[in-house]
Parts: structure tokens; sequence; C-alpha cells
């Protein structure tokens, strides 16, 4: 089992008050695209990012009623582990138990390029927080395959993508948070121009900004990774759909960390 290792640091231990937290959030996260292929969701703590969050998992609870095959890929923030690490634990969230999806995970594990390795997972909180997320919405016991990464580079990706679009998986959800510590008009500029690749699915694009601007995106393999799964799975366009930052919360924003909710449909 894979116990929390951020509860009560990015978002609360006790179940009473996440799922309060996380009613109020689906319940300003208004949405209509109910085909989506790919997420991409902020990874801070809630106070900051959880709003924005609820708006890609408000789109994936209007695509599936039942829960879909899912894959949840997150960066590497530790440094420890393979390069790609596929996790076959079961994850245990404050609402419930995130099961892994042996018989998906065991396909995608065909690619060479991905170890099942936990040390990766050990202490990252890139995939831990999307879990209550889906708990939420799915119940105490849901399943899905998290893969953590620390390679970025869009051919590793588009391999990763492909993969698991090859293994029978339904969705992705890319963990990312966008630009980091900047005033509110510099990551509001830098990140507006590397989701206007994320809407064309062109990840050569993302990837080619992302060296342009110096735009400190944490995921940016995993958005990849995700957009070529979602074209693998015949998405033809991606949408924003809320960007906020850390200013909104502390007043300040003169140096702030950007959050971007998007889905792939």
């Amino acid at each position: 089992m894979r116990y929390p290792a951020v509860a009560n640091q990015f978002y609360p231990a006790e179940m009473k008050e996440l799922n309060s937290m996380l009613k109020k959030y689906f319940e300003n996260a208004k949405v209509k695209e109910k085909n989506a292929k790919a997420v991409i969701a902020p990874h801070a703590g809630y106070i900051f990012s959880g709003q924005v969050a609820a708006y890609s998992y408000s789109a994936i609870k209007k695509s599936y009623n039942n829960i879909p095959k899912i894959v949840v890929l997150g960066p590497n923030h530790t440094g420890m582990g393979s390069l790609i690490s596929l996790s076959l634990d079961n994850w245990e969230t404050p609402i419930g138990i995130a099961e892994c999806d042996i018989e998906l995970a065991k396909k995608i594990l065909k690619c060479n390029m991905i170890d099942a390795e936990e040390n990766a997972h050990r202490f990252e909180h890139s995939i831990e927080v999307q879990l209550p997320f889906l708990n939420y919405i799915y119940g105490k016991k849901v399943k899905f395959v998290a893969i953590c990464m620390a390679m970025h580079d869009p051919s590793t990706a588009r391999e990763i993508g492909k993969s698991i679009a090859d293994a029978g998986a339904d969705l992705v959800i890319a963990s990312s948070d966008f630009t980091h510590y900047e005033s509110a008009e510099n990551v509001n500029k830098k990140d507006s121009i590397a989701l206007k690749f994320v809407e064309k699915l062109d990840e050569n694009g993302f990837y080619q900004s992302l060296q342009k601007t110096n735009a400190t995106v944490c995921g940016p393999g995993p958005i990849m990774a995700a957009i070529s799964f979602a074209k693998e799975k015949g998405a033809k366009t991606g949408k924003i759909l809320k960007m906020a930052n850390s200013g909104d919360i502390t007043g300040d924003y003169s140096s702030v960390v950007n959050y971007v909710s998007a889905v792939m449909e």
C-alpha cells in the first residue's frame, strides 16, 4: 500500500473536511465538455489549485458515468527512482482506496521505457493530490495506473502516450503546474503562448514554446504524453477550462505560480 505522503500539507487528512472542500469546488466548476480523452490538472495545495483542478474533474465526471481506465501522469519532483516509473501499489486516500489497475499496468509495461518501480512515488505529491478527486467522483474504491516521469522531451512523451493508448486506457490525467515565481503578468503571457499549442494538440509546438519563453512548467512530459494519447484516441482539439494563480489567494501578484485546467476531446 502506498500511504499518503502529503495529507495535512496539500489537502485535509480528515475525510469529512476533505469531502466538504471538494463538494464546494465541484459546485463552483461548471463545464459543458463531455468527451474528455485527456485532461491537465494542477497539483499544488488545494487552497491554491483545488478549485482549478475541479474543472478538469468535472469534465471527467460529465464524460464517464462509470469509472474509465485511467492513467495519471505526474512529474518527478524528488529525483528518486527510475526515469519513467509505474507504480503497482494500491494508494490510500482519506476518502478511500485508489487501486492499481494491474491488468492495464501490465499492458503498459510492455513499453521498454517504463519500469515497475515504487521509489519515485514514495514521497511524490504530483499524483497523490489527484486521487481524492477521483474518489470523490467515483466512490471509495477506484482503479488507475500511476506513472511518474523524469524525462520531458517530445520523443519520450509521444512513446509513453502511444503505449498507454495501445494498452487500452480511456483517459489520461496530466498533473502539472504552470509557470512558477514570476509576476502574474509574466506567467500569464508565457503560459498563454504554451496553451495555444495545447489547444492545437501540438506537443512539439508546446515544447518549443517553453524553450523560447523559459516558461517553468513542471510537468511538460506528462502534458505532451497526454496530447499524444488524446490524438491516438481521436481527440481533435484542446480547451482551456480555467486558469488562475496563487496571487488570487494570497493577494500578492508579484511572484506567483500559475494553475491551469484543460481538456482534450
